[in-house]
This record gives structure tokens, C-alpha cells and sequence, in this order.
């Protein structure tokens, strides 16, 4: 047996020990030495029939020990397969978050990279429903990985404030249960009594915690009882929430700007995600404030795109 033949489906030696977790990562030095002494043309950057590379398969099996020692003796981060998935992608398609975690910490693979339908490794991960590699790639360490320059400022502001309107009817709720007595019109005692119903009021404003809630309560109602009667209507409630919750936005939503942000064929995440029929992660990304009117380059949004591909 030579060490550089390859089976019916084009694997070598190295691409198996790939896939053994236990003992396959102090293979890789002894199958290269090999390869070395007897000069055969096999390299680390082989692929396979499908155009998978010895990296590809380490990333697909969550082989974190055997991709640092392949990676580490020059195999291609970057490598692609037959549909343009690079080793990123393999790793977010089989649900691999804590290879996605090494190879975008430690090796700082291209996370823009797109294959041949145009997706990068995140939206690779949404049409699989793989939850735990969407949340990787898009918590706050890797932000600066993602495209936000393609987002103009108004498209930044209006993707806050729809994160912002989405909060609007828990305080409409709230301002509902404390006018007791249906005039319209708040009091301080009135606010005092509906937060001690629901505490979430604090919340919302994102100040302090309901220990603190009578002074932040009195400050809160100060500033909404812009024409001083010492009462707030709706209308008062709603601007100041509008406007204090525009504020603390600024970057905190990046992860959804990053699920906002299209592929090459001008699709959000949610479409993605319903195009593949993935209600789990619709849900998510639902729950995440994505914008389910958003649509692609054909004009068709979510909804559209998941009769279009029969996902009942």
C-alpha cells in the first residue's frame, strides 16, 4: 500500500486520519515525513472527488486538535471545495462553533469569503440551521469580521429603530394596566404602582434595576413630563422611550446589522433561513428583530421565498 494512493472517493491517508479525534492529529507529522522521504507529488492541499481538503474534514468533524496540527504544519486555511466552501464554511455548515471560534480567533480566516451560490460562512450556517455557529460568528468578537462599511448610515439608523418600535407595544401594555382610571393620563403614583406589576418598565429604558426603581422611576418621569403638569400621556411616554432607547442602540445591535447585511444574491438571513426551511432559525432570527418585509434582488421576501421553494 502506498501512503499517497487514494481511495474510490479520491481521500488519502491524511484526509482519514481527519477523522479520528483520538489519534489523528500525531499522524499528520509522520504521514508528511513520509511523503517527504519518498518524494511523492501528494501534499497537504489534496482534495478529494467533492474538492475537500484534509482541512475540510477536520473543520466538518469538530477535530479541533488534528485541524491545529495540519494548520499548523501549512495547510491552507483558505482551501475550497467543488461549490466554493472554504474550511469556515465546512465548519459552520456541520455545526462545528467551536472550530468556527479557532479558525476566526487563531487562524483569522476570511469570514467575507462567499462560495459559488454566494454566501459566506454565517449565511452557510443559517440555511443549515446550525443556532450555535450563527451565534459565534456574530457575537461581539467577531463583529469586525462582517461588512458593515455595505450598510449606509440611514440603513444603521433605521435597522436601530425597528429594534426600537419592536419594544414599543410592551410599553404601551404597561402605560395601559397603570391609567387606572382611563384618562389618558399618567401620574407618579400611577407609574409607581404599574412597575411593581411588571418591573420590566425598567428594563425597557435599560436603567438600573428594580432595587433602584423609585429614583429612576422620579428621574424618568421628570424628563417624559416635557410640559411639567405632572402627569405623562402616550404620546409623552412614547417620545422619550423613542429617543432614550435611540441612544443606548448605537452598536449593542450589531449582531442583528450583521443578519441584515445581503449575499451576492441580495438575501437577508431570514430569507436565507426560510428558503431552506429552517424554522428554527427563523424563528431566531424573527426573535432577533430581522425584518421579515426585507427582500432580494427579485423582490421577494421571506414569506415569498418559502412558498416559492415549497418549505410548508
Amino acid at each position: 500500500l502506498c501512503i499517497s494512493d487514494t481511495d474510490p472517493n479520491g481521500r488519502t491517508a491524511l484526509m482519514w486520519a481527519m477523522s479520528n479525534n483520538v489519534s489523528g492529529h500525531l499522524m499528520v507529522k509522520p504521514l508528511i515525513e513520509m511523503n517527504a522521504s519518498f518524494k511523492f507529488e501528494k501534499n497537504l492541499n489534496d482534495s478529494d472527488n467533492d474538492g475537500l481538503t484534509a482541512a475540510h474534514w477536520a473543520a466538518h468533524y469538530g477535530h479541533e486538535h488534528c485541524l491545529e496540527a495540519i494548520l499548523g504544519e501549512g495547510a491552507d486555511v483558505e482551501a475550497r471545495d467543488l461549490f466554493g466552501r472554504t474550511v469556515l464554511m465546512a465548519a459552520a455548515h456541520a455545526g462545528q462553533p467551536a472550530i468556527t471560534r479557532l479558525l476566526l480567533e487563531t487562524y483569522k480566516a476570511d469570514a467575507l469569503a462567499v462560495d459559488k451560490n454566494g454566501n459566506n460562512a454565517l449565511y452557510v450556517a443559517v440555511a443549515a440551521g446550525q443556532l450555535h455557529c450563527v451565534k459565534e460568528m456574530t457575537s461581539k468578537p467577531y463583529v469586525g469580521h462582517w461588512p458593515m462599511a455595505l450598510l449606509t448610515e440611514n440603513e444603521l439608523s433605521d435597522l436601530r429603530m425597528r429594534k426600537v418600535l419592536q419594544r414599543l407595544p410592551d410599553l404601551e401594555r404597561i402605560f395601559d394596566v397603570a391609567d387606572t382610571n382611563s384618562d389618558g393620563l399618567l401620574s407618579y403614583n400611577e407609574l409607581t404602582s404599574a412597575v411593581k406589576k411588571s418591573p420590566s418598565l425598567i428594563k425597557l429604558f435599560g436603567e438600573g434595576s428594580t432595587s433602584e426603581a423609585p429614583a429612576i422611576l422620579s428621574l424618568l418621569f421628570d424628563r417624559a413630563d416635557v410640559d411639567g403638569d405632572n402627569t405623562v400621556d402616550w404620546d409623552e411616554l412614547r417620545s422619550f422611550f423613542i429617543e432614550t432607547a435611540k441612544q443606548q442602540a448605537a452598536l449593542s445591535d450589531a449582531d442583528l446589522l450583521v443578519l441584515e447585511v445581503r449575499n451576492l444574491t441580495g438575501q437577508t438571513a431570514l430569507i436565507v433561513a426560510a428558503h431552506a426551511g429552517q424554522l428554527g432559525m427563523v424563528n431566531y432570527l424573527l426573535d432577533q428583530g430581522c425584518d421579515p418585509a426585507s427582500q432580494d434582488t427579485n423582490g421577494y421576501d421571506a414569506f415569498m421565498c418559502t412558498v416559492a421553494a415549497g418549505q410548508e
